[in-house]
């Protein structure tokens, strides 16, 4: 005997996939709403000749997750009921919000077995909830590190840009606006030329070299600077990288009891970008849904910056 409470606006029709194997013992509460309120004819054929009792449910919307808390609150009118007619079901939340997991975790606790499939045949197959994975779910999953990469990218692009911005120097040009006094020096010189010999001639080459080699000078200091600016920029960047690692290491081993695992936990929390890549990431490693929900429990403090519930 189970109680099936269906998640419509979420699982749509697929939810309903294997209602055809449920008995006479099992009933079927669909949570829909104007927002998904309609079904196939294929669909509508299998509710027909299952044997389940079919119950309908039409959720008021107009407030964020009003469907959910109905359906929440639906199963705890239905776990007391059957609790105190002696009744012990078991109870099957059909979803793929994992916005649930807190209530399976609560009623799990009270001795209460409530689980959280994709559709109905998962719940009379258990093999094929442990070892199969939806169509949608490899393209959410591959959807989430597409998205993952192309933000990384950018990141990867300025770190290469960063250093060449000291190169924008622009001294060498300032010694170029002296020239003009260099054209009106000769002419000054070149007044007196009828009244003097040619050696007025002569001290008009001084200043010519002397301005020559401030070029030179001024040159040479900006090089300088350039080259001595480069390798300051750079220091900051390498001691950053090198302790973050430490930091996010050490703050996993405090929250962990299984150190074994600590190195492929950060690995997560730095590969995926959303709380529920890490989610997604810790369950396909450890392949059991209570060590799963503790880990994801323990790190949460961690992960609070990353998008997503």
């Amino acid at each position: 005997m189970a109680y099936y409470l269906i998640d419509f606006e979420n699982v749509k029709s697929r939810g309903m996939e294997g209602v055809e194997l449920l008995t006479e013992e099992d009933t079927v509460c669909i949570f829909y709403s104007d927002n998904a309120d309609s079904m196939t004819f294929d669909l509508h054929r299998k509710l027909n000749e299952t044997k389940a009792n079919i119950i309908y449910h039409k959720v008021a919307v107009g407030t964020k997750n009003a469907l959910d808390f109905q359906l929440a609150t639906y199963l705890g009118y239905l776990i007391c009921g059957q609790q105190n007619e002696g009744i012990h079901p078991n109870y099957f939340i059909v979803t793929k919000d994992n916005g649930f997991t807190s209530l399976m975790v609560y009623w799990k606790a009270q001795g209460v077995p409530v689980r959280i499939i994709r559709n109905l045949l998962w719940g009379k197959n258990p093999v094929a909830e442990q070892n199969l994975l939806t169509e949608e779910e490899q393209e959410t999953e591959t959807a989430v590190t597409a998205a993952e990469d192309v933000t990384e990218q950018p990141t990867t692009e300025e770190e290469q840009t960063q250093p060449i911005q000291p190169e924008r120097v622009d001294a060498p040009e300032e010694p170029v606006q002296p020239e003009p006094e260099k054209a009106n020096a000769p002419e000054e010189s070149a007044q007196p030329e009828p009244e003097t010999v040619d050696e007025s001639a002569q001290p008009a080459k001084k200043p010519s070299r002397k301005k020559n080699n401030t070029r030179k000078k001024s040159a040479a200091k900006t090089d300088d600077k350039t080259e001595e600016k480069k390798p300051a920029e750079k220091k900051p960047a390498e001691k950053k990288s090198a302790e973050e690692p430490d930091e996010l290491t050490l703050a996993v081993e405090k929250v962990l009891t299984d150190q074994t695992i600590v190195p492929q936990v950060v690995k997560f929390i730095r590969q995926y970008k959303t709380k529920q890549g890490i989610n997604n990431a810790l369950n396909k490693e450890f392949k059991d849904s209570k060590r799963t929900s503790e880990i994801y429990s323990a790190i949460k403090p961690l992960i609070a910056d990353k998008k997503g519930k």
